[in-house]
């Protein structure tokens, strides 16, 4: 059987539940609109933002000098005084929301109402964390493809490009891209919204999104397999929010790592094994937001919340024992300073830790553009792959396809996109040797050749 007929195939197999989750999504929509969205205009600021605290300790997004951080299809690096300015935090979404997202959104940014006292018990069985996938007959080797961030918030503009183009995925997406994506054994995004009708958005917090639970279809159509929700806007709707997103998960079948219910659950693995004993482990967590407290809450033993790791002790602890288990090892991070090239500390830190502690691939995404591409103690990573289909603006953008066997990482390809208009395409031509030649530009320790391919210098790897 080949790969594609093999995913179809366990696909209709997860349909048999998910098609029972759809016969009763409606009812579920129901449920959760019973309190409703409070729904009220968004300030418009679409200058660059400044990291300020308030009496709280919270983190306020203010508007400075207005400065855009992006030029054309290729993010410019900010100068070191404006990365001074804004501190180790970056900027925040204000900087990567457009006139045409701004102008769709009614998201609100009214003050959320008092947190709920416990999170509702829905009812829902969590996914287990072990899982299976089948490599075709006489092939050794899997192949694992990533995507970066990914938006289907209420009255955004890619919720409004998909209706626009035909109320599908294949209007947003180009075939050359879902191809990658659908034929893959394993396709990996940054779903960056909660799944929730219901609640109100954080006080406080100037861009948080939601999106409809019935959305969540998208992923199985784009041919998404799991999904890091461990990001900083998962928490934008609070408690309530985060737990109707674990609910349409699990509800949908829709693996997920990063965030959960307490922080077992945040932290866990998912692994899936394949026919011929190969085993793949992903984890992902979340270091953005340094202010206490933050607004995406942490998960605690006893709360729900997003897998911090801005100390990543923890982190590193759940690579060594997916390691230890003969897994290959993926860890997705959201991470770094947004619309800038330059890496922050954590990231130069951080990478170097989970290598140290095992990791075989480190996937990163956060800053909206494309940063780049190393080997960091002979660990392959991407320390962003940028926006996937996340807004309105013209970015480069790239999927990751590694090779993976029972012997370790066969191979890892650059995959060159472009999101624009709200919709995003494969980049042929000019422009994939444009994006390919910008990336090798910003990654002098990887030669990447015309096709994608990606090799370490000679003192790398």
């Amino acid at each position: 059987m080949r790969r594609r007929e093999h995913k179809v195939y366990v696909r209709r197999l997860k349909c048999y539940g998910r098609g029972l989750v759809r016969s009763f999504f409606p009812a579920m929509v129901l449920v959760f609109c019973i309190s409703g969205c409070q729904l009220a205009a968004n300030e418009s600021s679409l200058g660059a933002s400044a990291v300020q605290i308030d009496e709280s300790g919270n983190e306020i997004e203010s508007d400075t000098n207005g400065t855009e951080y992006l030029s054309g299809a290729v993010g410019v690096p900010m100068t070191q005084e404006e990365v001074s300015e804004i501190g180790e935090e970056g900027a925040t979404d204000i900087a990567d929301i457009t006139d045409e997202d701004v102008a769709l959104s009614a998201a609100s940014n009214a003050s959320s109402t008092e947190e709920v006292a416990s999170e509702p018990d829905q009812n829902v069985s969590p996914l287990p964390n072990e899982l299976t996938f089948d490599i075709a007959d006489g092939e050794d080797v899997a192949t694992v493809v990533f995507g970066g961030d990914v938006l289907f918030a209420e009255e955004y503009a890619i919720k409004y490009s998909i209706a626009r183009n035909g109320g599908t995925i294949e209007g947003v997406i180009d075939q050359g891209l879902l191809d990658c994506m659908r034929s893959a054994d394993i396709c990996m995004v940054n779903n960056e919204f909660p799944y929730t009708m219901e609640g109100a958005p954080l006080e406080g917090k100037t861009w948080t999104f939601h999106a409809n639970p019935t959305s969540v279809q998208y992923l199985f159509d784009m041919g998404v397999d799991i999904v890091s929700i461990g990001n900083n806007h998962v928490f934008d709707y609070g408690a309530i929010g985060l737990s109707n997103t674990l609910t349409t998960l699990d509800s949908a079948q829709m693996p997920y790592v990063g965030a959960g219910r307490d922080l077992e659950e945040a932290s866990k693995t998912v692994t899936f094994t394949a026919n011929n004993g190969l085993r793949i482990a992903f984890i992902s967590g979340c270091d953005i937001e340094g202010s206490d407290p933050p607004f995406t809450r942490g998960a605690t033993d006893t709360q729900s919340g997003v897998f911090r790791v801005r100390q990543d002790e923890l982190l590193c602890q759940r690579v060594a024992e997916a390691k230890a288990t003969g897994a290959f090892v993926v860890v997705y991070m959201h991470w770094g300073l947004e619309n800038t090239l330059e890496l922050n500390y954590l990231q130069k830190n951080q990478s170097a830790d989970l290598a140290n502690a095992g990791a075989d691939l480190i996937i990163g995404d956060h800053p909206h553009i494309l940063q780049n591409l190393d080997y960091v103690n002979g660990v392959p990573v991407i320390f962003s792959m940028g926006n996937y289909l996340f807004n309105s603006k013209t970015l480069d953008t790239c999927l990751i396809e590694a090779k993976i066997s029972t012997q370790g990482l066969v191979s890892w390809r650059f995959i060159p996109g472009i999101q624009s208009s709200s919709t995003v395409r494969m980049a042929y031509g000019d422009e994939k040797t444009r994006i390919i030649n910008f990336m090798q530009s910003i990654s002098p320790n990887v030669t990447i050749d015309g096709e994608g391919y990606i090799t370490p210098n000679n003192a790398q790897g």
